[in-house]
């Protein structure tokens, strides 16, 4: 009879514990996933994610890329990804096969951005620094080059004329390469490098100022954060080393 008591005790220890665990790895894979993200399923199939991955070890210590595990947790249906994270549109099981993955640190909902843009110089009241001078030039942009990461940019426009330090930068659903060939088939980078940089008939917050003009979107105008990370990145650190040559 003891025995059996002990044994019982023993099956029941054993229950408690096997709960718990499953509780804490319950608690740790729905901590990497945001609310939103959870809230967003419930209404759609599907949900577009940021997935922060990181490097994990493996048998025998060996490395794995965090990138390519979140890539085989989605069946290789990422829609991109830079550094270390991964953009995705994710149903429910996808998502559980990322929280399973040891490699996925964090899943948010990807903020959406749609290319409007509505601000002028009153607004931020700009042409009010114009008339400053530091080291003997006015503040309007002279010797600054402003990166515009939209359609593209139409650089025989009036307003845009001569501003240009190269043609368009293409980049869309490629690796990003200068082509003389294309403008912007939608107008909105030309309106966004004219809000920026415009300076005949009509003055742009900068005018003193010149342009690159990226071309990442389309007449959709829709893009993914993760994205335009990888596109301001190109702007900060690839540009200017092929720019050395306009210096």
């Amino acid at each position: 009879m003891r025995k059996e008591a002990v044994v019982i005790c023993l099956v029941v220890i054993s229950l408690i514990l096997l709960l718990f665990s499953v509780l804490a790895i319950e608690n740790g894979e729905s901590e990497k996933t945001t609310t939103d993200v959870r809230e967003a399923l419930v209404e759609n199939e599907k949900v577009l994610v940021v997935i922060e991955t990181q490097e994990t070890s493996g048998f025998f210590g060996i490395k794995k890329d965090g990138v390519k595990e979140a890539e085989k947790a989605l069946d290789g249906e990422m829609l991109g990804n830079s550094g270390n994270l991964v953009v995705a549109n994710i149903s429910e099981e996808e998502l559980r096969n990322l929280e399973e993955s040891k490699s996925v640190k964090r899943i948010e909902f990807s903020p959406q951005f749609k290319a409007m843009l509505q601000d002028s110089i009153g607004v931020v009241n700009a042409s009010s620094v114009w008339p400053v001078q530091v080291s003997s030039k006015n503040i309007t942009g002279i010797d600054t080059t402003i990166c515009v990461i939209d359609s593209g940019a139409d650089f025989s426009n009036p307003s845009l004329l001569g501003k240009n330090k190269t043609c368009v930068i293409d980049c869309f659903n490629k690796a990003c390469v200068e082509n003389c060939s294309i403008s912007d088939d939608s107008g909105h980078g030309t309106h966004v490098a004219g809000i920026a940089a415009a300076s005949s008939g009509i003055n742009g917050v900068a005018p003193g100022a010149n342009l690159i003009a990226l071309k990442v979107l389309v007449c959709q105008w829709n893009e993914i954060l993760a994205t335009l990370f990888a596109f301001t990145n190109y702007c900060i650190l690839i540009l200017p080393k092929s720019l050395e040559k306009f210096m």
